[in-house]
């Protein structure tokens, strides 16, 4: 899997661009740095893009990331995008979104990354905030 994080000052967003094979254990190795790294203070905005991935997750692997999020995520605002660009893609984003939870009135799964960028920058969600 070729990934590669970048942070969106504007948006204040951390945007993972992801291609090739998905590899979850590579990208919860980036994801749990972020995690770990962030102040809790401040909001938490991620945007995930596949960007040509050759295979997209399981729904194992679905259960998975969205268990790691639950048990990881700093109590924080912030919101989450997933960028499905083919319809193989956007399905799997769209059940791993129905697999949020908790999580599911913070995350949105769109087919561009104008739209997911013009979403996160439209507000702030409340998830995490007593």
């Amino acid at each position: 899997m070729k990934l590669s994080v970048s942070f969106d000052a504007d948006l204040k967003a951390h945007v993972f661009h992801m291609s090739g094979e998905s590899d979850v254990p590579v990208f919860l190795n980036a994801l749990g740095n972020i995690y770990r790294q962030h102040d809790p203070r401040l909001p938490l905005n991620l945007i995930f893009f596949d960007d040509g991935l050759s295979r997209t997750l399981t729904p194992g692997e679905s259960m998975a990331l969205m268990d790691f999020a639950r048990t990881h995520r700093p109590e924080c605002p912030g919101r989450t995008a997933m960028v499905g660009r083919s319809d193989l893609s956007y399905g799997t984003f769209r059940m791993a979104e129905g697999l949020g939870g908790d999580f599911s009135d913070h995350i949105q799964v769109f087919r561009s990354l104008d739209e997911a960028k013009e979403w996160i920058a439209s507000g702030e969600s409340t998830f995490g905030v007593a």
